[in-house]
C-alpha cells in the first residue's frame, strides 16, 4: 500500500493504470503490433526480407511489410487452397496447392511466373484411378511439403505419397515413387540428397538424379518430428518417444545408415525437433501429460538443460530467434519465450485470443506470427 500511495503521489493515478497495463499487455498477451482478419484461414507463411513475409490465406498469397502492417502485394492464379509455401534464395516465391498444382511468383507480380502440375506414374493411375474431380487428373493430390536442392530444382511432396523434382530451367519433373502415404517431411542434404518421411512409417533417403530409392527406415510408430544437423547427419522423433540420430554413409560400395546415438524416453511423445547446434538439438515432448522442453547433447546423449514452467499442454511448434532465444507454441495456444542457457521462461503470451494456432513461425527480424482458427494472421515482436 505505501508503493502504491507513493506512485500515485509522484505519478498521478492515469500514468499509474498505464504501467499496469503495459506490464500485463507485455507479460501476459504479448506486444500484439497487427492483427490482420482475412475471409479464409492462414494456411502458411515465410520470410522474405527482415520487413517483409508471405503467407497463403485460401487460394490467395499475400505480401505484407512487417514494420507496417501493410499488404502491398496479393498474388493471384490458384484455383484452390494453398497448402504450402517456400522463399527461395533470389526472393522468388514457390507455392503448391491442395490440387497438386505448383507455381512460381516474382513478388512484384501479381499473377505467377511459372505454373506446373504434380505428376504421377502410369501404373498408379492404373492401381488408383482418380474419381474425384477432372482437375485430379494428373495431380498426385495435395503438396504437403515444399523444398529446394537448387533455386531452380524444387522437391515436391505430396498427400498421396508420390514425390516430384521438378526442374525450373525446362519445366520438367522426375517422380520418386516409395511412399504409400502422405509425405510428412522433405528436408536437403548438402544439395546431395533427399530425406523424406511419411504416415507409412518410413524414412527415405534420395538421390535427386536417381528415380530409385537409396535407403529405407522402417519404424514401429507415426513419426513426428525430423531435422537435420549436419551434411551427413539426420534426426528423427516417433510417437513411441524415441529420438534417433543417423550418419548417413554412401559410397560406391555401401548404400547405409548408421545409427549413431538412440535415446529411449518410454511413455513419452515427441512432438518437434529443431537443430541448435551440429551436436546439440531442443525437444519438445508430452509424458503422462506433462509438457516438458529439453536440450538434449547428441554425442555423449546428456540432457543440457530441461525448460521448466511450460504452461501449455503438448507442444506444437519450437523455433530459435536470431540470439538464441527458445520461441514454443504448445497446442492449448500459449507462447512461451525462454533463455536457452538458464532454462528460464522470460515471457508469456497466453490464449493467442483463444484460438486454436494453425500457423506458427518465427520471421527474420524475430517476428512472431501466427495463424490461428479465427482467420487471423498475428505478428508479435
Amino acid at each position: 500500500m505505501a508503493l502504491q500511495k507513493l506512485l500515485y503521489d509522484v505519478l498521478g493515478e492515469h500514468n499509474i493504470v498505464k504501467i499496469i497495463y503495459d506490464y500485463y499487455n507485455y507479460e501476459f498477451e504479448g506486444k500484439l503490433l497487427y492483427k490482420i482478419r482475412e475471409e479464409d484461414y492462414i494456411n502458411c507463411v515465410a520470410s522474405i526480407t527482415v520487413d517483409l513475409c508471405v503467407y497463403a490465406t485460401g487460394n490467395l498469397l499475400k505480401i505484407l511489410n512487417l514494420k507496417t502492417g501493410a499488404i502491398i502485394s496479393i498474388l493471384i492464379g490458384h484455383r484452390n487452397g494453398i497448402t504450402s509455401l517456400i522463399v527461395l534464395p533470389d526472393l522468388r516465391i514457390v507455392s503448391g496447392a491442395y490440387d497438386g498444382e505448383l507455381k512460381i511468383w516474382n513478388m512484384y507480380q501479381n499473377t505467377p511466373l511459372i505454373e506446373l502440375t504434380s505428376r504421377i506414374p502410369r501404373a498408379w493411375y492404373d492401381a488408383q484411378p482418380p474419381i474425384h474431380h477432372p482437375s485430379y487428373i494428373r495431380s498426385n493430390g495435395a503438396i504437403t511439403h515444399l523444398s529446394y536442392i537448387t533455386p531452380n530444382r524444387i522437391v515436391t511432396g505430396s498427400s498421396s505419397g508420390i514425390m516430384n523434382i521438378w526442374d525450373l530451367n525446362i519445366k520438367s519433373c522426375m517422380i520418386l515413387s516409395g511412399h504409400s502415404d502422405s509425405v510428412t517431411y522433405l528436408g536437403i542434404i548438402a544439395e546431395k540428397y533427399i530425406i523424406s518421411c511419411s504416415d507409412d512409417y518410413t524414412v527415405k533417403i534420395w538421390k535427386p538424379d536417381i528415380e530409385d530409392c537409396l535407403i529405407t527406415i522402417k519404424y514401429d510408430s507415426i513419426i513426428t518430428a525430423a531435422t537435420i544437423l549436419s551434411e551427413n547427419v539426420f534426426v528423427i522423433g516417433d510417437l513411441n518417444g524415441s529420438i534417433r540420430c543417423y550418419f548417413l554413409l554412401i559410397d560406391n560400395q555401401e548404400k547405409s545408415v548408421k545409427l549413431t546415438r538412440e535415446i529411449i524416453n518410454t511413455g513419452k511423445h515427441v512432438s518437434c525437433l529443431t537443430k541448435i547446434s551440429n551436436e546439440q538439438i531442443i525437444c519438445g515432448y508430452t509424458t503422462d501429460g506433462v509438457t516438458k522442453l529439453q536440450t538434449i547433447n547428441l554425442l555423449n546423449g546428456i540432457i543440457e538443460t530441461e525448460f521448466i514452467g511450460h504452461d501449455g499442454i503438448s507442444p506444437k511448434f519450437i523455433a530459435l530467434s536470431s540470439n538464441g532465444q527458445i520461441v514454443l507454441a504448445s497446442r492449448n495456444n500459449i507462447i512461451d519465450i525462454w533463455n536457452q542457457n538458464s532454462g528460464v521462461c522470460k515471457h508469456t503470451i497466453y490464449n493467442v485470443d483463444k484460438h486454436q494456432i494453425f500457423v506458427f513461425k518465427v520471421l527474420s527480424g524475430d517476428y512472431i506470427c501466427c495463424g490461428c482458427k479465427d482467420k487471423c494472421l498475428k505478428i508479435w515482436q
